[in-house]
């Protein structure tokens, strides 16, 4: 069957009736695309592709089954062995290894949460305050310990040799450093303090006493449910309010995290932070860790802490995170075709479609095709013939 020009194909649609329209035919596409009848019937049956190679040995239903065996963090071969225990499938180490290539699954360090915790309970608290990441008077704080005989504890060396770093027998004093930091783009590192041994609840009353706000609005302190955040009567014996009576003083809310839910901290990622550069410095007197202290937060003060608290409350809506590399389609895009003129000369490619089926709606009184190429290789066959460039929407 001879295929139709542009012209004679606009020709031909306008000669149809509305009626023959909203029900197209598979004579209409024959005509429309220069083919039979039965090379359309051909393409609107639905086509098995087969993969080429070999049939996966492990599919998806099989992988449950080596879910706990992922968690908790065995060999690939013994995942092979409680593969075969379980659903009789005799694999090898290597075929683990590529179904998990295959299924995007890689070995990572382990992120250690208590197994007191009580997810829904923190999922809750989260939910209840995500409203304060918004605020720039969300107030973030912790307590850290560290030593005289940190070393750092990454090197390099070759392939056949180990990384040898030397410390001290003793490892010194042991301080504790206080933070607070605040949810601002510049500058969030509010206030510090270094005390040698733990932290006391007179320490912290202090701490918390001393520090000075950014405003006179009502603060939202964040912190956890140390001994010490709690403190009543170790406070009036030395002749200081209870803590709770101090923050309403300082027009300040305490948030305190669901139990065991360090994770949920801002201040935490700061410690790793300070304690890196504290380790690179080697501090060996206490002058000298509070140099690498005072140097750390310096570089501290130059990052985005904002970030730091917006990571930290959305750590459960990122256990599942989506592909980076597969892109959404953008149905809303598909929707508009512009089309110019210069490839409209190209009505009929050599590629065969697949899939063909096309619908008529009565509301635009427009050519929709279910094929994102048919759509537009139809759309380009209703153009008008003294136009440089049609817009068409669906």
């Amino acid at each position: 069957m001879k295929r139709l020009g542009t012209q004679q194909l606009i020709q031909l649609i306008k000669t149809r009736t509305t009626a023959e329209l909203k029900k197209p035919t598979q004579e209409h596409f024959a005509i429309a695309f220069g083919k039979d009848v039965r090379t359309i019937r051909r393409w609107q049956k639905p086509q098995k592709y087969r993969k080429l190679g070999r049939k996966t040995k492990i599919r998806g239903y099989d992988l449950q089954n080596l879910y706990p065996s992922i968690q908790q963090a065995v060999s690939q071969q013994e995942m092979a062995n409680v593969l075969y225990q379980q659903t009789g499938i005799k694999v090898n180490q290597s075929t683990i290894s590529r179904t998990f290539k295959r299924y995007g699954i890689t070995r990572k360090k382990a992120a250690k949460q208590f197994s007191e915790q009580d997810l829904e309970k923190a999922k809750q608290f989260i939910t209840d305050n995500y409203h304060l990441l918004s605020l720039s008077s969300f107030y973030a704080l912790d307590e850290c310990g560290f030593n005289l005989g940190e070393v750092p504890r990454y090197g390099y060396a070759h392939k056949d040799s180990r990384v040898v770093i030397k410390r001290p027998g003793k490892r010194g004093s042991n301080y504790t450093l206080i933070l607070l930091i605040q949810n601002v783009k510049d500058k969030g590192v509010v206030h510090w303090k270094l005390i040698k041994g733990g932290a006391k609840s007179e320490d912290f009353h202090d701490f918390l006493a001393e520090v000075k706000f950014p405003t006179d609005k009502e603060n939202n302190l964040l912190l956890d449910n140390a001994k010490i955040h709690h403190a009543n009567q170790a406070c009036i014996k030395t002749g200081r309010l209870p803590i709770k009576e101090l923050a309403v003083k300082r027009n300040t809310i305490l948030k305190y995290l669901v139990a065991y839910s360090p994770q949920l901290n801002p201040a935490e990622l700061c410690f790793n932070f300070i304690r890196h550069h504290i380790e690179q410095c080697q501090a060996r007197t206490e002058e000298k860790l509070k140099l690498a202290i005072e140097e750390a937060i310096t570089l501290l003060q130059d990052q985005d802490l904002s970030e730091y608290f917006r990571h930290c409350w959305n750590y459960f809506s990122e256990e599942i995170r989506p592909n980076k590399k597969r892109k959404p389609i953008n149905w809303s895009k598909m929707l508009e075709v512009k089309i110019p003129w210069g490839k409209c000369k190209k009505i009929y490619p050599s590629e065969k479609w697949k899939g063909l089926g096309a619908i008529w709606t009565q509301n635009t009184q427009k050519f929709v095709s279910v094929q994102k190429r048919i759509r537009e290789h139809v759309l380009r066959s209703w153009k008008l013939a003294n136009s440089k460039s049609v817009k068409l929407s669906i």
